[in-house]
């Protein structure tokens, strides 16, 4: 995890998103691949 609060700002934001990917998949598919 970051220090850099700029940096640590994006890398939530990239996590947060790439959350929102997998339950997406999940929601559809009803698997996380």
């Amino acid at each position: 995890v970051p220090r850099d609060p700029e940096l640590l700002s994006k890398w939530l934001y990239d996590r947060w998103a790439e959350k929102e990917t997998l339950l997406d998949n999940f929601y559809k598919y009803g698997s996380f691949n």
